[in-house]
Formats: structure tokens, sequence, C-alpha cells
């Protein structure tokens, strides 16, 4: 069996989430639902120590400023590249919150991605661990549709089970990475995941959340309270890092995304533009493939994406690579070397 590596990109979870040109849209969405929470509603879910009208008014704010910024940048990753080299943390930081409720909000109000079903339904055995061990999966998404997906096979409404079985791994999720087993390296981190003096806390941390008002203020609204209040401090990090944000850990994520490359035979590049934005770690990680035999492409236009690579991987080696296209977008390619 060929060793098999998937590229995800944003256009991967596009049945769920909104991709970069709707993404200003969707904030003025969320914008407008919690400008209309009835007052009296709001004042039910407040406490002592929690304020649901005052903090509902400074969410309305901050996700205002995220719209403005949205707006006038390419996406949300230009703009806190630029927070990140004008050293402006305390915004950055900000940002990863607001992503993190952003992403949250919409992913229980909006059923998965259902490729992701079918997905798992294609490559999982009798077992929900029996994950083929020749897949691995580089992700630049955020997202947790994943997660989500493989709850209805491993019957555990804890997300971070599901990350355990899952193989998931980023800079701040640094479980061993093990040969020979299916896995899913996020470059970007993991929104809606904040760790305190090494603990994790989620937003999203039970898969089975229902969309209603206890969710929307319980939920959302008071876990947004609590992290941005608190992620300037030095014991508090997102589980968002940005690929070009300095990885001081010994885990080394991207270490591992190469060495894992190595042993790649077949590429699947599933709604992702390569952008030249992120040249430098697509160029690491398909300079690292020296066993790469076929590369698929799946999108709605292949031939773009197949002109980005060209220009990333050397012409002498590019020539001996099949590269297939798939405009059909339903379901995700599984390769006939699988």
């Amino acid at each position: 069996m060929s060793k098999i590596t998937y590229l995800f990109g944003a256009g991967a979870s596009a049945n769920a989430l909104p991709i970069v040109r709707n993404i200003s849209s969707n904030i003025e969405a969320l914008i407008n639902y919690y400008s209309q929470l009835n007052t009296i509603i709001l004042d039910s879910y407040s406490s002592n120590e929690f304020d649901a009208n005052s903090e509902k008014k400074q969410l309305v704010e901050d996700l205002n400023w995220l719209k403005s910024e949205t707006s006038r940048h390419a996406s949300i990753d230009t703009f806190a590249k630029k927070l990140f080299v004008n050293k402006r943390f305390d915004e950055l930081n900000k940002l990863k919150v607001l992503i993190s409720v952003f992403f949250s909000f919409l992913q229980v109000k909006n059923p998965i991605d259902p490729r992701y079903d079918h997905f798992f339904a294609s490559i999982i055995g009798n077992s929900f661990q029996d994950l083929p061990k020749d897949i691995s999966i580089i992700s630049w998404n955020y997202d947790n549709q994943f997660e989500l997906a493989y709850r209805e096979y491993v019957n555990n409404r804890d997300i971070e089970v599901q990350e355990t079985f899952l193989g998931i791994h980023n800079k701040s999720f640094k479980s061993s990475v093990e040969k020979n087993k299916f896995k899913i390296f996020k470059i970007n981190g993991t929104s809606g995941n904040f760790y305190i003096n090494h603990s994790c806390n989620k937003i999203i941390n039970k898969s089975d959340y229902i969309f209603n008002e206890e969710y929307s203020i319980g939920r959302i609204l008071e876990r947004y309270s609590y992290f941005v209040d608190r992620i300037n401090l030095p014991n508090i990090t997102s589980s968002i890092s940005f690929a070009w944000e300095d990885d001081s850990s010994n885990f080394k994520l991207l270490d591992h995304i190469l060495e894992e490359a190595q042993t790649c035979q077949t590429l699947v590049i599933i709604g992702y533009s390569i952008p030249f934005f992120n040249r430098k770690i697509d160029k690491a990680i398909l300079d690292s493939m020296d066993n790469l035999s076929t590369i698929y492409i799946q999108d709605k236009y292949p031939e773009n994406i197949e002109n980005r690579l060209e220009q990333l991987i050397p012409e002498h080696i590019y020539k001996n690579i099949n590269v297939k296209y798939s405009t059909d977008l339903e379901q995700f390619l599984i390769p006939y070397e699988l």
C-alpha cells in the first residue's frame, strides 16, 4: 500500500464554514445575532462574576473590530501576520480568542461538512480505532471538522478523546508522534483550545452541543469573557499558533511533519490553493517528499493549483511525478493507492 499524505486547506470545510471571501459577512451575522439578544434573557445568565449584558457589548465591539480589519486585509491570517511582525501581541492574542469564538459558534450552529463523515466512513475499518496507518493529514485549517465528524464513530462526546484517537498534533498538543499510525498535523493549531498552566481548556469540549441560548450565552459568551480577560497572562496560551510564529518548544511540529513527509508516495491536495503566503513551509514539505510519485489535485480549477506546484518542485523531479485532477467536489478524493 502506498504511503498517502493529504494536504487540506480551507476549501475542505467550505460546506460548513465560510471561505475567505465570506468571512466578513459571517462576522456581521454573528454581530447581529448578539446585538439582538434580549436584555432580559441575558440577565438570566448573569451572576456575581459574570455580567452577560456587559460582556455582550464587549464581544460586539471586538467583533466589529475584527470585521473592520478583516475587510481591509486579504485574510485573517494576513492581519495576524501584520500584528505579529509589528509586535502587537495583545491584539494578536485578542484576535485568536475572537477566531475561536467565531468558529466555535458556527460549528455548533451549522452541521459539519458531510464530506468529512464520508471520508471516515470510507477509510475506517471494523472499529473506531481501525484507521489506516498509511494515511497522514497535514491541515492548514484550525477548525474542528475532523473531530466533530469522528464523534459518530468513536461514540464519545469528549473532543479531547477524539483528538487522541485521531493522532492530532500541533505545537500545543504534544503527544508522541507514532510511526505507522494515522495522524493529523494541524499547522496553525486548533481554534477554541486554550492552555492554562499546560492544562487544556476548550470552548467546544463536547461534540454534541445543541445550538440554543444556553450554548450561545452560557457557553460562548462566558468562555469569551473568561479567555479574553486572561489571554495576555503568561500562564495561558491559545492553541492557535500560526505556522510563521516561533516554535520554541522541544516538540518542533514542522520537524515531525517533514519527517513524516519523507515516506510519502502519494499526495492528495484538497481545498488548498497553495498561496504564496504559505510558500516557504509548503516548499519545505514538498522538498521532503523524496519518494513522491503521484499527486492528486481536487479542486474546481486544478490547473491553477498545478501551476503553483510547478513553481515549488524542481523541474527534473516534477517531470517524473504523475499529476491527476479531480473536479468532483461532492466527496473527498480517496486515491486508488489506498
